[in-house]
């Protein structure tokens, strides 16, 4: 035996478990609301895209949150409405920021990883309002970093990127892609989230094997597929089955749910929602032998939150003429430019590591972006007379490094 690995079975037997163990009717009002917005995305994103999906609305929801706490008027009660905040806006980032410091308790000697972590971005020299710093630092444990988006934006996004590479384990290397933010930004909101965990009981990697999968249009390809047989939770009816895998600890799992036919997907999406959710959960069988076969997997997803969002019923965040971010600050009129979203998620026989991050990317509306022209390739030139408009000299630049010529 390693020393690394009896440290860790060391600190898994130092585990006295999470510190939230019943939820208050704040903390229940956080979650449901959450979980609620979770579909509700998952849902308008699913309607437009028919392959592989994987994303992290509890991370979009942090991100959000910050947010919300310099929204006012119009904006603030939109991202209420969007984001199920069933609370008032105190209470919500108190309870919120609760839920995140027990999820990421990764101090405790835990057998597996969970970490949630913010960051406030702003351009220096900037003064920010108190009550709005008051929540992200108090509720959203985000420290505000300065950044020179004005002298240096590239180097900002750099930094950021960084940031959240450090957050993700390097699985999210590159959230801000090039051109995301520009001399106009100003505050960049970020979370990330990272989660790695066993399975309460793993695959052995010689089962796995090669098999039949048929997709939606009926077509059947041979996928890796890992099996094993393990004590589960399943739900089933006429229109779905619904499998529990519990990761170590028994505190953390995934649900798969599969629908009778290759082709009802959409049909299980349309119908979904977080009270659905708990119903296949709450009807679930006690647990008993399961032969689970499970393909393994891995997959990568960005995506610009805009058009989403607004879609769900918050544009005006993304519209200069009706935004209200003036509980950041008086020094700039600000408007939400994009949210930006990336996750990533590896399934195999072990257990599963996911990562995530969002960005919540601000700019001034009333600052001006310099006009770049950039004389990369070949060009001609005048000199001119600009009184008379005669042109004086002309000429064309093919390779500057050449010469000039004796004459």
């Amino acid at each position: 035996m390693t020393r690394a690995s009896l440290a860790l079975i060391l600190l898994a037997g130092c585990y006295q478990g999470r510190e939230i163990t019943e939820l208050s009717p704040e903390m229940t009002a956080v979650v449901a609301g959450n979980n609620a917005f979770a579909v509700d995305v998952y849902s308008q994103i699913a309607a437009e895209d028919d392959g592989n999906l994987f994303l992290s609305p509890f991370s979009m929801s942090a991100a959000l949150g910050m947010t919300m706490a310099g929204a006012e008027t119009t904006t603030l009660e939109e991202m209420r409405a969007v984001l199920q905040v069933g609370l008032d806006d105190g209470l919500f980032h108190e309870n919120f920021g609760a839920l995140m410091r027990d999820l990421s308790g990764h101090h405790r000697g835990r057998p597996y990883q969970l970490a949630v972590a913010n960051r406030l971005f702003g351009q220096q020299g900037m003064s920010w309002k108190a009550p709005f710093m008051g929540v992200c630092t108090d509720d959203y444990d985000a420290p505000l970093q300065e950044m020179d988006y004005v002298g240096d934006a590239e180097g900002a996004r750099h930094d950021i990127n960084a940031w959240v590479a450090d957050q993700t384990e390097d699985k999210i290397e590159e959230l801000l892609g090039a051109g995301s933010i520009d001399a106009s930004t100003r505050m960049v909101l970020v979370n990330a989230i990272y989660f790695k965990a066993d399975w309460a009981s793993q695959f052995e990697e010689s089962n796995t094997a090669p098999l039949p999968f048929t997709l939606a249009s009926g077509e059947e390809i041979d996928v890796p597929t890992m099996q094993q047989t393990v004590e589960a939770s399943v739900y089933s009816d006429a229109a779905v089955s619904v499998l529990r895998l519990p990761y170590e600890t028994d505190e953390l799992s995934m649900i798969i749910a599969l629908p009778a036919e290759p082709d009802g997907v959409a049909d299980l999406e349309a119908g979904l929602s977080a009270e659905q959710v708990d119903a296949w959960l709450d009807g679930m069988d006690e647990g008993g032998d399961v032969a689970v076969k499970l393909p393994r997997f891995e997959m990568r997803y960005e995506l610009s939150l805009k058009e989403t969002l607004s879609a769900m019923g918050m544009p005006s965040a993304f519209d200069p003429d009706t935004v209200d971010l003036s509980g950041m600050t008086d020094d700039a009129a600000l408007v939400v430019d994009d949210v930006i979203h990336e996750a990533y998620v590896k399934v195999d026989e072990e257990g599963t590591e996911a990562a995530a991050a969002t960005a919540v990317v601000t700019r001034e509306m009333s600052a001006s972006i310099p006009a770049e022209f950039f004389a990369q390739h070949p060009f001609v030139f005048f000199i001119r007379d600009d009184v008379t408009g005669s042109i004086l000299f002309m000429g064309r630049v093919a390779d500057p490094s050449l010469p000039a010529a004796e004459g």
